[in-house]
């Protein structure tokens, strides 16, 4: 079913930053051409901050949201949100 708000194919994502794995969180990575798509970003763990890995909500370190032309556009830039989490 599709959803129409003002007669263009622009979509929005949310994105969960979590860690891969557990370490200290370092911040996060976004590759310029992906990073001109995310108009907001929410934190709820700070940099230097232990993180465990991701297996719940509460894991996470914050959210992306993301504005792209069309579906297909935000199909492409999705896996490169999975490496934007730096843990060391």
């Amino acid at each position: 079913m599709a959803v129409d708000f003002d007669g263009n194919d622009e979509v929005c994502c949310t994105y969960v930053l979590h860690a891969p794995c557990e370490g200290v969180y370092r911040g996060i990575f976004l590759p310029q051409d992906l990073e001109a798509h995310v108009y907001r970003k929410v934190f709820y763990v700070d940099e230097g901050e232990r993180v465990e890995g991701f297996d719940s909500a509460a894991k996470a370190i914050g959210i992306l949201f993301a504005r792209f032309e069309s579906e297909a556009q935000m199909n492409a830039f999705l896996p490169a949100f999975r490496d934007c989490v730096v843990v060391e």
